[in-house]
């Protein structure tokens, strides 16, 4: 089997689509009978292996205000690749609004629907009707016409399906267990960044973005006792500049920037009390997994997700006041218990290797329906 990934949603310091492709890599090498190769967005033309994995890096133009995000400068680049690498599969991260462009020569078409269509169409500076012109055309042209799409969590594949969608199967992200998980607080951790190590230190890890919430986020800090909580934030996005400015005024709040090691953001959790977001959408949450399973109690937006499974600080209003008073009561219930609770449930649920095994499977699936010419059932 081939699989081909691309995706216009990776850069050194993106999100969960980037560590959805690295883990892919990581774990891929295992399998003898699969090669896989990536498409991702570059600053030129380049070509090399990872793992076993056949890395393409495209010469992509910078998207303006997205924090980072490129777009192929040459489709005709990336058809070229595809057809000499002639794949089985070809997995589209996120970025559907690509297979129109994409010459497909009866491979399988597989979108990963890691991004929630709605939504993002609804951030674009546009009119109303052509926000929903655009929305019909990918709806019937391109999602309703792909081979399988992927959802990360049940909740999208419902919403999918409602919109008339049959073509849905849900396959949750994971985690790594082994780097994430509890460890004993680091003495004086927080002194290197000027926070006083007696205070609740709240922790926000994603995108700097407006689709994020972050200034409502920020927003909650007039709620709470400054002598008491502390907002620290971890992350790059659009909204970076805005923050750092933000972070100089506030006295309790702190912006750390982008970190890229696993290993010193497992620290950082495991240095800070609760984890909190305002996002008011995700279509799966890995942050709150990597929070929850280093012993973090989720604050949040209750968003109907299988990685906010422990439901007692989820608030239903979407108000600064609501989050402030979830933050509050969580503060009150931080416990070694709590801890090893989350943890355990995280390790039960979720894992790379499920990930990629029920991935695999599928696809499996998949490709002996197209041998034999049936039409496969989504079940």
């Amino acid at each position: 089997m081939k699989i081909l990934d691309i995706t216009i949603y990776y850069h050194k310091k993106s999100g969960g689509i980037k560590k959805y492709i690295d883990k892919k890599v990581e774990i891929l090498e295992k399998y003898r009978d699969i090669k896989h190769i990536v498409i991702i967005p570059g600053k030129g033309n380049k070509k090399y292996i990872k793992s076993k994995s056949t890395i393409y890096e495209i010469n992509s133009i910078p998207i303006p205000g997205t924090g980072g995000y490129r777009f192929f400068k040459s489709i005709k680049t990336v058809n070229k690749i595809i057809e000499n690498e002639n794949p089985d599969i070809i997995e589209f991260g996120g970025c559907y609004t690509l297979i129109p462009l994409i010459q497909n020569k009866n491979q399988i078409c597989s979108i990963f629907y890691h991004s929630d269509l709605i939504n993002d169409t609804n951030l674009f500076p546009a009119p109303k009707h052509l926000k929903e012109l655009f929305l019909g055309y990918i709806i019937e042209n391109v999602l309703k016409k792909s081979d399988i799409i992927i959802t990360p969590s049940q909740k999208y594949r419902k919403i999918l399906e409602d919109m008339g969608i049959k073509n849905v199967k849900t396959i949750e992200l994971g985690i790594d267990i082994n780097i994430f998980k509890p460890m004993k607080k680091t003495t004086n951790f927080w002194e290197k960044f000027g926070i006083n190590n007696n205070k609740i230190k709240l922790l926000y890890v994603g995108r700097i973005a407006i689709d994020k919430n972050i200034k409502l986020l920020i927003k909650t800090l007039k709620n709470l006792d400054e002598e008491k909580f502390h907002l620290i934030i971890v992350g790059s996005g659009p909204l970076s500049s805005w923050l750092k400015i933000k972070a100089n005024k506030t006295k309790n709040l702190t912006y750390i920037g982008h970190i890229e090691d696993e290993i010193l953001l497992a620290q950082i959790y495991n240095n800070a009390d609760i984890f909190v977001s305002a996002s008011h959408y995700e279509t799966f949450a890995l942050t709150f997994l990597e929070a929850q399973s280093c012993g973090l109690p989720l604050v949040a937006f209750d968003l109907g997700l299988q990685t906010q499974f422990k439901k007692d600080f989820l608030v239903k209003e979407i108000s600064s006041t609501a989050l402030a008073e979830a933050i509050i009561k969580a503060s009150n219930c931080i416990s070694k218990e709590l801890s090893i609770e989350l943890h355990q449930k995280t390790k039960e649920l979720f894992s790379w290797e499920k990930t990629f095994n029920k991935l695999i499977d599928l696809y499996d699936e998949l490709l002996i329906s197209k041998s034999s010419g049936q039409t496969i059932k989504i079940i």
